[in-house]
Protein backbone atom coordinates (compact mmCIF):
# COMPACT_ATOMS: atom_id res chain seq x y z
CA UNK A 1 0.00 0.00 0.00
CA UNK A 2 1.22 3.76 -0.19
CA UNK A 3 2.31 5.90 2.39
CA UNK A 4 -0.96 6.76 3.23
CA UNK A 5 -2.80 4.00 4.75
CA UNK A 6 -0.98 5.07 7.55
CA UNK A 7 -3.45 7.46 8.17
CA UNK A 8 -6.53 4.92 8.55
CA UNK A 9 -7.26 4.53 11.99
CA UNK A 10 -5.76 1.60 13.98
CA UNK A 11 -9.05 0.34 14.64
CA UNK A 12 -9.52 -0.35 10.73
CA UNK A 13 -5.90 -2.42 10.74
CA UNK A 14 -6.41 -6.13 10.95
CA UNK A 15 -4.00 -9.24 10.88
CA UNK A 16 -4.38 -11.11 7.52
CA UNK A 17 -3.89 -14.26 10.23
CA UNK A 18 -7.42 -12.94 11.80
CA UNK A 19 -8.96 -13.78 7.88
CA UNK A 20 -9.89 -17.10 6.18
CA UNK A 21 -10.55 -16.37 2.41
CA UNK A 22 -12.73 -18.58 0.25
CA UNK A 23 -11.98 -19.64 -3.41
CA UNK A 24 -15.85 -18.42 -4.27
CA UNK A 25 -15.09 -15.21 -6.10
CA UNK A 26 -17.91 -13.03 -5.71
CA UNK A 27 -16.50 -10.15 -8.07
CA UNK A 28 -14.12 -8.58 -9.60
CA UNK A 29 -13.32 -4.65 -10.74
CA UNK A 30 -10.68 -2.38 -12.51
CA UNK A 31 -7.70 -3.67 -10.31
CA UNK A 32 -9.19 -6.08 -7.69
CA UNK A 33 -10.73 -9.64 -7.08
CA UNK A 34 -13.42 -10.14 -4.19
CA UNK A 35 -13.59 -13.36 -2.71
CA UNK A 36 -15.86 -14.33 0.29
CA UNK A 37 -14.12 -14.52 3.84
CA UNK A 38 -14.73 -14.92 7.36
CA UNK A 39 -13.16 -12.07 10.04
CA UNK A 40 -12.71 -13.81 13.10
CA UNK A 41 -13.16 -11.26 16.16
CA UNK A 42 -13.85 -11.42 20.03
CA UNK A 43 -17.82 -10.58 19.56
CA UNK A 44 -17.50 -13.63 16.91
CA UNK A 45 -17.17 -14.50 13.37
CA UNK A 46 -18.25 -12.09 10.95
CA UNK A 47 -19.02 -12.93 6.96
CA UNK A 48 -16.99 -10.66 4.61
CA UNK A 49 -16.03 -9.32 1.47
CA UNK A 50 -12.52 -9.63 0.48
CA UNK A 51 -10.94 -7.44 -1.98
CA UNK A 52 -7.83 -8.45 -2.82
CA UNK A 53 -5.51 -6.06 -5.25
CA UNK A 54 -4.93 -8.12 -9.10
CA UNK A 55 -1.02 -7.30 -9.01
CA UNK A 56 0.21 -7.81 -12.09
CA UNK A 57 3.77 -8.25 -11.97
CA UNK A 58 6.39 -6.50 -14.43
CA UNK A 59 4.63 -3.50 -14.39
CA UNK A 60 5.61 -1.37 -11.35
CA UNK A 61 3.74 1.46 -12.51
CA UNK A 62 0.17 0.12 -13.12
CA UNK A 63 0.69 -2.05 -9.64
CA UNK A 64 1.37 1.22 -7.94
CA UNK A 65 -1.87 2.90 -9.36
CA UNK A 66 -3.90 -0.31 -8.35
CA UNK A 67 -2.45 0.16 -4.91
CA UNK A 68 -3.06 3.30 -4.91
CA UNK A 69 -6.84 3.23 -5.89
CA UNK A 70 -7.15 0.91 -2.99
CA UNK A 71 -5.78 3.06 -0.26
CA UNK A 72 -7.43 5.69 -1.72
CA UNK A 73 -10.62 3.49 -1.30
CA UNK A 74 -10.31 2.80 2.05
CA UNK A 75 -9.40 5.89 3.15
CA UNK A 76 -12.96 7.41 1.92
CA UNK A 77 -14.98 4.24 3.30
CA UNK A 78 -13.09 4.83 7.24
CA UNK A 79 -14.52 7.95 6.99
CA UNK A 80 -18.02 7.43 6.35
CA UNK A 81 -21.12 5.08 8.02
CA UNK A 82 -24.61 5.42 6.17
CA UNK A 83 -27.49 2.70 6.02
CA UNK A 84 -26.87 3.19 2.50
CA UNK A 85 -23.06 2.65 1.70
CA UNK A 86 -21.26 -0.54 2.12
CA UNK A 87 -19.46 -0.68 5.84
CA UNK A 88 -16.07 -0.86 6.20
CA UNK A 89 -14.89 -3.05 8.17
CA UNK A 90 -10.84 -2.24 7.96
CA UNK A 91 -7.31 -3.25 5.85
CA UNK A 92 -4.81 -6.03 6.32
CA UNK A 93 -1.52 -4.64 4.85
CA UNK A 94 0.73 -7.47 6.69
CA UNK A 95 0.66 -10.10 3.37
CA UNK A 96 -1.09 -8.86 0.35
CA UNK A 97 -2.93 -5.72 0.23
CA UNK A 98 -6.78 -6.46 1.30
CA UNK A 99 -9.72 -4.44 2.28
CA UNK A 100 -12.32 -6.18 4.36
CA UNK A 101 -15.93 -5.17 3.61
CA UNK A 102 -19.78 -6.10 4.25
CA UNK A 103 -20.59 -9.43 2.16
CA UNK A 104 -23.80 -8.60 0.48
CA UNK A 105 -25.63 -11.65 -0.23
CA UNK A 106 -28.00 -10.59 -3.09
CA UNK A 107 -25.24 -9.47 -5.36
CA UNK A 108 -24.80 -6.47 -7.68
CA UNK A 109 -28.17 -4.45 -8.74
CA UNK A 110 -27.55 -4.47 -12.76
CA UNK A 111 -27.04 -8.15 -12.19
CA UNK A 112 -30.98 -7.98 -10.23
CA UNK A 113 -32.65 -5.85 -12.83
CA UNK A 114 -31.20 -8.06 -15.80
CA UNK A 115 -32.69 -11.37 -14.08
CA UNK A 116 -35.83 -10.05 -12.70
CA UNK A 117 -37.06 -7.66 -15.43
CA UNK A 118 -40.06 -6.64 -15.95
CA UNK A 119 -41.47 -8.89 -12.98
CA UNK A 120 -39.85 -6.01 -10.93
CA UNK A 121 -43.15 -3.57 -10.23
CA UNK A 122 -42.64 0.42 -10.94
CA UNK A 123 -42.95 1.02 -7.35
CA UNK A 124 -39.92 -1.50 -5.95
CA UNK A 125 -37.60 0.33 -9.03
CA UNK A 126 -38.63 3.60 -7.51
CA UNK A 127 -37.64 2.11 -4.01
CA UNK A 128 -34.65 1.55 -5.38
CA UNK A 129 -34.07 5.47 -6.41
CA UNK A 130 -34.85 6.56 -2.97
CA UNK A 131 -32.40 4.29 -1.06
CA UNK A 132 -29.91 5.82 -3.72
CA UNK A 133 -30.48 8.72 -3.91
CA UNK A 134 -30.37 8.72 -0.02
CA UNK A 135 -27.32 7.68 0.55
CA UNK A 136 -26.06 9.93 -2.21
CA UNK A 137 -27.27 12.81 -0.59
CA UNK A 138 -25.31 11.70 2.65
CA UNK A 139 -22.01 11.65 0.28
CA UNK A 140 -23.28 15.30 -0.93
CA UNK A 141 -23.45 16.61 2.85
CA UNK A 142 -19.77 14.73 3.57
CA UNK A 143 -18.58 16.90 0.42
CA UNK A 144 -17.72 13.20 -0.91
CA UNK A 145 -17.86 13.21 -4.63
CA UNK A 146 -18.36 9.59 -5.91
CA UNK A 147 -16.94 9.73 -9.88
CA UNK A 148 -18.74 5.92 -10.44
CA UNK A 149 -22.21 5.70 -9.90
CA UNK A 150 -24.08 3.09 -11.61
CA UNK A 151 -25.63 0.07 -10.88
CA UNK A 152 -22.90 -2.19 -11.11
CA UNK A 153 -21.58 -0.10 -7.93
CA UNK A 154 -24.68 -0.87 -6.16
CA UNK A 155 -25.07 -4.07 -3.86
CA UNK A 156 -28.51 -5.90 -2.10
CA UNK A 157 -27.85 -6.50 1.26
CA UNK A 158 -29.44 -9.35 3.52
CA UNK A 159 -31.95 -7.22 4.84
CA UNK A 160 -33.22 -5.87 1.46
CA UNK A 161 -31.51 -2.54 1.07
CA UNK A 162 -29.24 -1.08 -1.11
CA UNK A 163 -25.16 -0.11 -0.75
CA UNK A 164 -23.43 1.68 -2.59
CA UNK A 165 -19.74 0.22 -3.14
CA UNK A 166 -16.21 1.08 -4.85
CA UNK A 167 -15.02 3.88 -3.82
CA UNK A 168 -11.77 3.93 -5.83
CA UNK A 169 -12.11 7.03 -7.75
CA UNK A 170 -14.26 8.89 -5.00
CA UNK A 171 -12.84 11.96 -4.25
CA UNK A 172 -13.24 13.87 -0.42
CA UNK A 173 -11.81 16.70 0.99
CA UNK A 174 -10.85 14.97 4.26
CA UNK A 175 -8.22 12.80 1.97
CA UNK A 176 -5.36 13.92 -0.62
CA UNK A 177 -6.40 13.04 -3.40
CA UNK A 178 -4.22 10.36 -5.76
CA UNK A 179 -3.02 11.42 -8.90
CA UNK A 180 -5.58 10.53 -11.56
CA UNK A 181 -3.70 7.82 -13.33
CA UNK A 182 -4.22 6.70 -16.99
CA UNK A 183 -4.80 2.62 -16.00
CA UNK A 184 -8.06 3.29 -14.42
CA UNK A 185 -11.01 2.51 -16.63
CA UNK A 186 -13.28 5.50 -17.34
CA UNK A 187 -16.86 4.84 -17.26
CA UNK A 188 -18.02 6.88 -20.01
CA UNK A 189 -21.57 5.77 -20.42
CA UNK A 190 -22.12 7.39 -17.10
CA UNK A 191 -19.95 10.48 -17.38
CA UNK A 192 -21.30 14.35 -17.48
CA UNK A 193 -19.87 16.59 -20.52
CA UNK A 194 -17.70 18.49 -18.24
CA UNK A 195 -16.11 15.68 -17.08
CA UNK A 196 -15.06 14.61 -20.91
CA UNK A 197 -13.03 17.21 -21.18
CA UNK A 198 -9.03 17.81 -21.19
CA UNK A 199 -9.67 19.50 -17.60
CA UNK A 200 -12.28 17.35 -16.61
CA UNK A 201 -14.81 19.01 -13.69
CA UNK A 202 -16.28 16.14 -11.19
CA UNK A 203 -18.60 17.41 -8.54
CA UNK A 204 -22.13 16.32 -7.20
CA UNK A 205 -23.60 18.13 -10.30
CA UNK A 206 -21.58 15.37 -12.71
CA UNK A 207 -22.30 12.29 -9.61
CA UNK A 208 -26.45 13.39 -10.51
CA UNK A 209 -25.92 13.00 -14.43
CA UNK A 210 -24.81 9.80 -12.96
CA UNK A 211 -27.63 9.18 -10.92
CA UNK A 212 -30.26 10.18 -14.06
CA UNK A 213 -28.38 7.25 -15.86
CA UNK A 214 -28.68 4.71 -12.96
CA UNK A 215 -32.62 6.10 -13.28
CA UNK A 216 -32.00 5.20 -17.20
CA UNK A 217 -30.19 1.31 -16.08
CA UNK A 218 -33.28 0.67 -13.52
CA UNK A 219 -36.10 1.48 -15.65
CA UNK A 220 -34.48 -0.48 -18.72
CA UNK A 221 -33.92 -3.68 -16.53
CA UNK A 222 -30.32 -3.17 -16.27
CA UNK A 223 -29.39 -2.12 -19.87
CA UNK A 224 -26.73 0.26 -19.95
CA UNK A 225 -27.07 3.55 -22.55
CA UNK A 226 -25.90 2.98 -26.15
CA UNK A 227 -24.45 -0.81 -25.80
CA UNK A 228 -23.57 -1.63 -29.15
CA UNK A 229 -22.01 2.01 -29.52
CA UNK A 230 -17.87 2.66 -29.00
CA UNK A 231 -16.93 4.54 -26.78
CA UNK A 232 -15.39 7.16 -28.61
CA UNK A 233 -18.98 7.73 -30.03
CA UNK A 234 -20.67 7.82 -26.79
CA UNK A 235 -18.27 10.57 -25.74
CA UNK A 236 -19.33 12.48 -28.58
CA UNK A 237 -22.28 12.74 -28.41
CA UNK A 238 -22.32 13.08 -24.21
CA UNK A 239 -20.46 16.29 -24.94
CA UNK A 240 -22.94 17.42 -27.65
CA UNK A 241 -26.09 17.25 -24.95
CA UNK A 242 -27.53 14.08 -26.10
CA UNK A 243 -28.82 11.75 -23.84
CA UNK A 244 -30.49 8.27 -24.50
CA UNK A 245 -33.73 7.34 -25.58
CA UNK A 246 -35.72 7.06 -22.13
CA UNK A 247 -38.27 3.84 -22.02
CA UNK A 248 -42.23 4.28 -22.35
CA UNK A 249 -42.45 2.49 -19.04
CA UNK A 250 -40.52 5.13 -17.00
CA UNK A 251 -43.46 7.04 -15.72
CA UNK A 252 -43.83 10.90 -16.35
CA UNK A 253 -42.80 11.74 -12.99
CA UNK A 254 -39.35 9.88 -13.02
CA UNK A 255 -39.20 10.97 -16.74
CA UNK A 256 -39.03 14.83 -15.50
CA UNK A 257 -36.40 14.00 -12.86
CA UNK A 258 -34.09 12.50 -15.32
CA UNK A 259 -34.39 15.54 -17.24
CA UNK A 260 -33.41 17.84 -15.21
CA UNK A 261 -30.64 15.25 -14.18
CA UNK A 262 -29.22 15.60 -17.43
CA UNK A 263 -28.80 19.11 -18.19
CA UNK A 264 -25.82 20.09 -20.11
CA UNK A 265 -24.83 23.38 -17.64
CA UNK A 266 -23.99 21.39 -14.27
CA UNK A 267 -25.57 24.44 -12.31
CA UNK A 268 -29.06 23.99 -13.56
CA UNK A 269 -28.99 20.50 -12.60
CA UNK A 270 -30.47 19.46 -9.04
CA UNK A 271 -29.05 18.67 -5.60
CA UNK A 272 -29.45 15.14 -4.39
CA UNK A 273 -31.25 16.62 -1.12
CA UNK A 274 -33.90 17.99 -3.69
CA UNK A 275 -34.03 14.48 -5.48
CA UNK A 276 -34.11 12.44 -2.76
CA UNK A 277 -36.87 14.90 -1.00
CA UNK A 278 -38.78 14.19 -4.85
CA UNK A 279 -38.62 10.25 -4.64
CA UNK A 280 -39.86 10.48 -1.22
CA UNK A 281 -43.00 12.50 -2.51
CA UNK A 282 -43.02 10.44 -5.87
CA UNK A 283 -43.35 6.90 -2.70
CA UNK A 284 -45.79 8.84 -0.62
CA UNK A 285 -48.12 9.96 -3.26
CA UNK A 286 -48.01 7.70 -5.94
CA UNK A 287 -45.44 4.47 -5.68
CA UNK A 288 -45.47 3.69 -2.05
CA UNK A 289 -42.81 1.06 -1.24
CA UNK A 290 -44.54 -2.94 -1.78
CA UNK A 291 -45.03 -4.94 0.94
CA UNK A 292 -41.44 -6.75 1.67
CA UNK A 293 -42.93 -9.80 0.35
CA UNK A 294 -43.82 -9.24 -2.89
CA UNK A 295 -40.43 -7.43 -3.35
CA UNK A 296 -38.03 -9.48 -6.08
CA UNK A 297 -35.69 -8.63 -3.53
CA UNK A 298 -37.61 -11.27 -1.57
CA UNK A 299 -36.60 -14.44 -3.80
CA UNK A 300 -32.83 -13.89 -3.61
CA UNK A 301 -31.15 -16.28 -1.54
CA UNK A 302 -30.25 -15.23 1.59
CA UNK A 303 -32.18 -11.74 1.36
CA UNK A 304 -34.82 -11.02 3.78
CA UNK A 305 -36.47 -7.46 2.88
CA UNK A 306 -37.91 -5.55 5.55
CA UNK A 307 -40.30 -2.08 5.72
CA UNK A 308 -37.64 0.89 6.13
CA UNK A 309 -37.67 2.68 9.21
CA UNK A 310 -39.71 5.35 9.36
CA UNK A 311 -38.07 8.71 8.56
CA UNK A 312 -39.30 12.12 9.90
CA UNK A 313 -36.80 14.11 8.25
CA UNK A 314 -38.10 17.77 7.35
CA UNK A 315 -35.32 18.99 5.23
CA UNK A 316 -36.02 15.70 2.77
CA UNK A 317 -39.63 17.34 2.35
CA UNK A 318 -38.41 21.15 3.50
CA UNK A 319 -36.48 22.57 0.20
CA UNK A 320 -37.00 26.21 -0.76
CA UNK A 321 -38.41 29.02 1.19
CA UNK A 322 -41.32 30.63 -1.40
CA UNK A 323 -41.79 33.61 0.59
CA UNK A 324 -45.39 34.07 0.88
CA UNK A 325 -46.85 36.29 3.43
CA UNK A 326 -49.26 33.43 5.11
CA UNK A 327 -47.01 31.49 7.20
CA UNK A 328 -49.36 28.36 7.07
CA UNK A 329 -49.19 28.54 3.16
CA UNK A 330 -47.77 25.83 1.27
CA UNK A 331 -45.95 26.82 -1.87
CA UNK A 332 -46.17 23.58 -4.66
CA UNK A 333 -43.78 24.78 -6.73
CA UNK A 334 -43.45 21.93 -8.90
CA UNK A 335 -47.17 22.66 -10.04
CA UNK A 336 -45.81 25.89 -12.08
CA UNK A 337 -42.67 24.49 -12.92
CA UNK A 338 -40.71 26.34 -11.03
CA UNK A 339 -38.58 24.20 -9.69
CA UNK A 340 -37.64 20.13 -9.48
CA UNK A 341 -38.49 19.90 -5.96
CA UNK A 342 -42.05 21.04 -4.02
CA UNK A 343 -41.83 23.11 -1.61
CA UNK A 344 -43.11 22.56 2.41
CA UNK A 345 -41.94 25.41 4.24
CA UNK A 346 -43.70 27.95 6.68
CA UNK A 347 -42.62 31.48 5.35
CA UNK A 348 -41.24 34.23 7.22
CA UNK A 349 -39.59 31.81 9.58
CA UNK A 350 -35.69 30.78 10.17
CA UNK A 351 -34.16 27.93 8.33
CA UNK A 352 -33.69 26.47 11.88
CA UNK A 353 -37.55 27.62 12.91
CA UNK A 354 -38.96 25.98 10.35
CA UNK A 355 -36.81 22.78 10.53
CA UNK A 356 -38.32 22.63 14.14
CA UNK A 357 -41.82 23.62 13.24
CA UNK A 358 -42.49 20.95 10.44
CA UNK A 359 -41.37 17.88 12.37
CA UNK A 360 -45.56 18.75 13.50
CA UNK A 361 -46.73 19.58 10.02
CA UNK A 362 -46.00 16.28 7.58
CA UNK A 363 -48.69 14.80 8.37
CA UNK A 364 -50.65 18.17 7.06
CA UNK A 365 -48.55 18.55 4.20
CA UNK A 366 -48.69 15.18 2.84
CA UNK A 367 -52.54 14.79 2.70
CA UNK A 368 -52.36 18.48 0.43
CA UNK A 369 -49.87 16.86 -1.64
CA UNK A 370 -51.89 13.57 -2.24
CA UNK A 371 -54.90 15.43 -3.15
CA UNK A 372 -52.90 17.37 -5.53
CA UNK A 373 -51.10 14.61 -6.68
CA UNK A 374 -54.29 12.16 -7.24
CA UNK A 375 -55.92 15.03 -9.07
CA UNK A 376 -52.86 16.27 -11.50
CA UNK A 377 -51.58 11.82 -12.03
CA UNK A 378 -54.63 10.04 -11.54
CA UNK A 379 -54.38 7.17 -13.61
Amino acid sequence: MDGRMKNISEAFIVKSSSITISKDKVGAGNFADVFKGVLRQRKGDREVAVKIVRLVGGNIGSDFDWLTEMSNEALIMSLHSHRGIIEFFGVSTDKIPMILMEYCVGGSLDIHLQRFKEHILTAERIRYLYEISNAMRYLERKQCVHRDLATRNVLISSDGFLRICDFGLSRCPRVVPPKDSGSSQIPIRWMAPETLTRNPLYSTKSDIWSFGVVIYEIFTCGQKPWPDKPVKWIATKIRKGITPELPKRMPRLIREVVNICFKSDPSERPTFKQVNGRMRLIQEMRFPSPDPRLLTLSKLKGVKPTLPPEELDPESICIELEGKEDERSIAISYAAGNSIMTSVMPAKRSVEKGKEEAKAIPEYCFKIFKLFFQKVYAS
